[in-house]
């Protein structure tokens, strides 16, 4: 197995625990929910700014596309919708990870095979949508402070602090 891989592999130091426990492969698995976490957070920030209101950068950013005839006027964040999905399928592998490596009698884990399976699959999933995230979704994103300043500056927020001395009427033509 070195040779045809490359990596160097060793034995464990304790082979009744090893036979017997699939503790490495709970960890791995876990490692995998924890990134899918991490990327269904910034597909999720991604996914608020879609439909934020007072932006113009989603038109030229590539992990949004425009609907159908029938509604055009939506612009919908694919990459984030897929990161979100690959999450929810990573979690389910999570699960299913974590049920066959309860299983195993005497030291014989027929599971072995789906352990492995749905491992390698989490992991082709995360490593796909980490890629898409950075070239679709984040690669060439500037920060345009003009725009951004612009944005702030006409915020309704800003005339909060002043409606105590102001009336409902005035507070918003500030």
């Amino acid at each position: 197995m070195n040779k045809r891989t490359g990596l160097d592999f060793k034995p464990s130091s304790d082979l009744f625990h090893a036979i017997s426990s699939q503790d490495r492969s709970l960890l791995a698995s876990s490692a995998n929910r924890s990134l899918a976490v991490a990327l269904t957070k910034i597909a999720m920030i991604l996914d608020g700014w879609e439909w934020s209101t007072r932006r113009t950068w989603r038109d030229h950013i590539a992990c949004f596309t425009t609907g159908k005839q029938y509604n055009a006027w939506k612009v919908n964040p694919v990459i984030p919708e897929s990161v979100c999905m690959v999450a929810a399928q990573v979690f389910g592998h999570d699960a299913t990870v974590s049920r066959a490596a309860q299983s195993g009698n005497f030291q014989l884990n027929l599971m072995l095979s789906l352990i492995a399976y749905d491992l390698i699959e989490s992991m082709k999933l995360l490593t796909n949508s980490c890629y898409a995230l950075a070239d679709k979704a984040i690669k060439g994103f500037e920060v345009n402070l003009d725009n951004i300043n612009e944005v702030l500056g006409k915020n309704p927020i800003l005339a909060q602090p002043l409606t105590p001395r102001l009336d409902m009427k005035q507070a918003p033509k500030l």
